[in-house]
């Protein structure tokens, strides 16, 4: 019976898919219809043959078979979303869809089963083990199924000027991006991988970090925490300094944990070597520096430290691997020091600790947050029966809360007269994870049984979030627009259209257009990853050149500057190119060209759904020098 109804759903669901994509329906809502509704005809049949064996629960069998249902959904729209099934009607769509239906309803069935879909709370190992995996299987799916970020393109970008720094970040980004291109092609995966890579890292030494200071159980949960908490998984899905940044903050921790407390002699040089390469991937790591020298102050046994020569060892090591960006930074004027110092102190003036806090609760969750702020609590009173243990218990609490509290306060100054940013404080609040872990079981307290409590439900609740997230990203969810901020929704719609618009003004004119993006740089960092996308796709040589920003009529754009120097484009005609319409006005460009044509108009689609519209218009006879 049990076969006979999962090949049932699977038939069903590609019956009703291949109806509705047959009639115009986008992907999206045909495969979100046609399994649902395949799915919810099986389980019918399956109440009314008498194979529900619990007819008083059929509610909470109901939610159950809902929540698995849901789950396959979100992975099937990230198996969809893959190339092979671009074209909606593949060879191995047939087999896929059936697939994942017959998969599903077996889960449902095993589901049915068992007394609830949750295990008890001090069971982490099954519930926390398919969290992991779950997520985990999420990424893989959708990493290159989501459009780049214009930041992602933007550092994609430096990649494809390699260099030991730049002005606004140092280089750790673009070679992770560099080394993942080379072996994936220039395509979002290839972007991605990095990150993707290196939060296994970050989940190593966080797991090896916890069973110190625990055990292997609480080292276990810390993993479900790095598997599903926004800040972890958000590094590890998009391709920002953040990503390696967050993997070697984890690693200093447990190589100056096991420095200072243990007392390993030989943990300063993988501290220094943690310490160098998270200089190098964001200048943010420099905040963990005050929190370790701080406790090698107030803790009378790290302060030892102080007069032997392995910190100094350590302090030696980061900077020769840190050696690089120093020496780029001397080359070009201290720039990107200025840039990242300077440049923000001098900022508008802006009260953002509001929005400090704020970001706090969307990177750990209210539960993750109210588990920190329990850990932060004073530990329990001495018990002179157990004073060693006692002391060891203190310092490691100490350590733990110099290394969150340090950084948090230099943020929280900040942000009392400057804008704060969403992610600052993500890599800080790895010192806490152990404890938030521990929280997990932990039932000592009203606050913590508060929060053993909410844990199972915060987590499944971000499984969700993420899955539906995902799947709106990918292949959209049915009328709802796709985003046109953050994610460079249809660029590849729009990259084409520019290409072909360049291939016609090369052969009407005989010579071929720069491409200038009218913005800081979006446009310009967008259209270049993705023209490159389509060339490498096409077979066709694309040089990274043929597009920069409007730096060439006098306006700052970061890295553009750097990289197209103005001279050397006289004479040349140039495309630009905008979101909006004002920005293409003579008054951004007068006197730089010869004469310019009228304003033309693009929209882009992202699978059928209109995904924004650009202005371009082509001008000649480009000087450097207003005429």
């Amino acid at each position: 019976m049990l076969y006979i109804l999962g090949l049932l759903a699977g038939l069903l669901d590609y019956t009703l898919f291949s109806f509705l994509t047959g009639r115009g329906w986008a992907m999206a809502s045909s495969h979100m219809l046609s399994l649902l509704a395949a799915i919810h005809f099986c389980y019918l049949l399956s109440l009314l043959s008498g194979w529900q064996k619990q007819p008083h629960a059929i509610t909470k069998n109901y939610i159950r078979f809902l929540s698995v249902v849901l789950a396959g959904l979100f992975l099937r729209g990230g198996l969809l979303g893959l190339p092979v099934f671009s074209g909606e009607t593949h060879i191995m769509l047939p087999a896929a869809l059936i697939a994942t239906s017959f998969c599903i309803w077996i889960t449902v069935i095993v589901f049915d089963r068992v007394d609830t879909i949750f295990p008890q709370l001090n069971n982490w190992k099954k519930f926390g083990s398919l969290l992991i995996f779950y997520t985990i299987l999420l990424r893989v799916l959708y990493l290159g199924n989501i459009d780049l970020t214009q930041e992602e393109a933007y550092y994609w970008n430096y990649s494809q000027h390699l260099a030991s720094g730049y002005l606004d970040h140092p280089p750790v980004v673009a070679l992770l991006i560099k080394i993942g291109t080379m072996f994936f092609g220039q395509n979002e995966i290839g972007v991605r991988i990095g990150a993707f890579l290196v939060w296994f890292v970050s989940a190593f030494f966080s797991y090896q970090l916890t069973k110190k200071i625990f055990n292997r159980e609480t080292a276990f949960r810390s993993l479900v925490l790095m598997a599903t908490l926004p800040i972890f998984l958000g590094s590890s899905m998009l391709m920002t300094p953040d990503a390696p940044l967050v993997a070697c903050w984890s690693g200093a921790l447990y190589f100056f944990y096991c420095a200072l407390v243990p007392g390993s002699t030989r943990s300063w040089i993988g501290a220094g070597i943690c310490l160098g390469i998270g200089f190098s991937s964001k200048y943010t790591m420099l905040f963990l520096c005050p929190a370790i020298f701080l406790f090698m102050v107030i803790d009378p046994s790290a302060r030892r430290w102080l007069f032997r020569p392995q910190p100094y060892l350590c302090a030696v090591i980061a900077v020769v691997i840190f050696s690089p960006v120093l020496f780029w930074n001397y080359e070009n004027n201290w720039a990107s020091f200025l840039f990242q110092s300077q440049g923000r102190i001098q900022a508008q003036a802006e009260f953002s600790t509001h929005i400090l806090f704020l970001s706090i609760l969307v990177l750990l969750t209210p539960t993750g947050a109210l588990a920190a702020v329990s850990a932060m609590r004073p530990r329990q009173s001495i018990d002179m029966s157990h004073m060693s243990a006692w002391i060891k218990k203190q310092r490691i609490y100490i350590f733990c809360l110099t290394m969150a509290l340090t950084p948090l306060s230099i943020f929280v100054l900040f942000s009392l007269t400057r804008e704060i940013k969403l992610n600052w404080t993500g890599p800080l609040w790895l010192s806490l994870v152990p404890f938030m872990a521990s929280s997990m079981a932990s039932r000592r307290g009203k606050v913590q049984r508060l929060v053993v409590k909410f844990w199972p439900w915060t987590l499944v609740t971000l499984v969700f979030t993420y899955g539906l997230i995902f799947h709106y990203l990918s292949l959209g969810l049915p009328g709802i627009p796709f985003n046109k901020t953050v994610f460079l929704s249809g660029w590849d719609d729009l990259a084409q259209k520019i290409d072909n618009e360049i291939n016609m003004i090369t052969v009407q004119k005989g010579r071929r257009p720069l491409v200038v993006g009218m913005d800081k740089y979006r446009i310009a960092s967008g259209l270049a990853f993705y023209r490159s996308k389509i060339n490498q796709k096409n077979h066709e040589i694309s040089d990274i050149n043929d597009t920069t920003g409007y730096h060439l009529f006098g306006y700052q754009d970061l890295m553009y500057s750097y990289w197209n120097q103005p001279d050397l484009e006289k004479g040349r005609d140039l495309l630009i190119v905008s979101r909006d319409k004002k920005r293409i006005g003579p008054e951004y460009f007068k006197n730089y060209c010869r004469s310019f044509t009228e304003i033309h108009e693009i929209e882009i689609k992202k699978r059928g759904k209109d995904s924004g519209h650009f202005y371009y218009r082509l001008l000649s006879g480009y000087n450097p020098e207003k005429l």
